[in-house]
């Protein structure tokens, strides 16, 4: 009896789209539409958006997901109505770091949190970096350099590299069967949480959230030299930035250390291979069209024209060649595929999207 109510309500929470007109493929019982999307990721969602159209609906698990491809409908969820479409879905696993990250965080918490995280990422602040990534750029041409006096193609052959491994555990143990199955199951989620730190995915993160947390201390602490970097940025406006509401006497700081740890695992994690494919499928295309090496050496040589001059954010902002290369191969072989998400309750009298939505639906 109880299994036949469990599927009774399944397909019952599987039909909600289809109440409410929006169209979409079949979801299977247990994974809803996860295992299609698992096997190619951008082809099935073109099919679907071939099939369904502009706006239609997908499951994972029992979850349902509305996918917008109608770009007023994206500008209206995303910039006019950014304060009420703000929060993005709740984690399978309900675990830190994620929980206390900027794509974790709810409501007042998240929107205190981004309060702070957003003046680092401000060009001045981008301006005060420029040395560091200077440096990282210089590395790199280094090692290419190095490579070519030797005729070897590949720059990375070490596969045991430390923080190369810490990397692809998290993003091949986000598809291991623990996740599946609190997909299909939810109510394990609580029973997945707390077996979490015993999985190779919770001791890689628990290894990289100690190293962060490590680096913290030594940076208060000052046996570390002082680095204008993401880091330090945070800690800045962590010291300077604070809450006037008093708590218990004292003045509570808007961002605590589960904020800082958190933040920076999401950003290493999410920085770190989109940046070196991007990187590398950008390098393969110049070589791929010497024509267009020549056209950005041109543009270089006319916003740097003395010989080693440092590079400066202003003079970067002018290679607009080099913008238009960086994005022509960000289109053609993008880091991050489909799209980004948000997650709330939808109410017709406070937003206008919900309105389009059903018009869009019932015509």
């Amino acid at each position: 009896m109880s299994a036949l109510l469990w599927v009774l309500n399944r397909r019952h929470r599987h039909g909600l789209l289809r109440r409410y007109g929006i169209p979409g493929p079949r979801p299977d019982l247990l994974d809803g539409n996860y295992a299609q999307l698992k096997e190619n990721r951008i082809e099935v969602m073109e099919r679907w958006i071939k099939e369904y159209g502009k706006v239609f609906g997908y499951y994972v698990g029992d979850i349902p997901y509305i996918v917008l491809t109608d770009v007023e409908m994206i500008k209206q969820c995303f910039v006019k109505e950014a304060s009420t479409f703000h929060d993005r879905p709740p984690f399978p696993v309900v675990v830190e770091p994620f929980l206390s990250s900027i794509v974790g965080l709810e409501g007042d918490e998240w929107k205190k949190v981004r309060t702070v995280l957003n003046p680092s990422f401000s060009a001045s602040k981008m301006k005060l970096m420029t040395q560091i990534m200077s440096s990282c750029a210089d590395a790199t041409l280094e090692v290419v350099e190095d490579h070519v006096k030797k005729g070897e193609v590949d720059c990375q052959k070490n596969p045991n590299d430390p923080l190369l491994l810490s990397v692809q555990t998290v993003f091949h143990d986000v598809e291991n069967s623990s996740f599946q199955q609190v997909i299909r199951f939810p109510i394990l989620s609580k029973i997945i949480s707390r077996l979490f730190s015993f999985t190779s995915f919770g001791k890689m993160t628990t290894r990289v959230c100690d190293n962060i947390r490590h680096v913290i201390e030594l940076r208060r602490t000052r046996q570390s030299a002082r680095t204008t970097d993401m880091l330090q940025m945070l800690l800045d406006a962590q010291a300077g930035v604070e809450d006037s509401t008093k708590v218990t006497g004292q003045v509570k700081k808007l961002v605590e250390d589960r904020h800082l740890i958190a933040n920076c695992f999401v950003f290493l994690i999410a920085g770190f291979e989109t940046t070196a494919s991007s990187l590398a499928f950008t390098i393969h295309l110049l070589a791929k069209y010497p024509e267009e090496q020549d056209r950005i050496l041109d543009e270089l040589n006319e916003v740097f024209p003395e010989e080693n001059q440092e590079l400066t954010y202003d003079g970067i902002q002018q290679l607009k060649r080099l913008d238009m290369v960086l994005c022509e191969s960000l289109r053609m072989y993008p880091p991050v595929i489909l799209f980004v998400s948000r997650g709330r309750e939808c109410a017709s009298e406070r937003s206008s999207l919900c309105s389009k939505l059903r018009w869009h639906c019932a015509n």
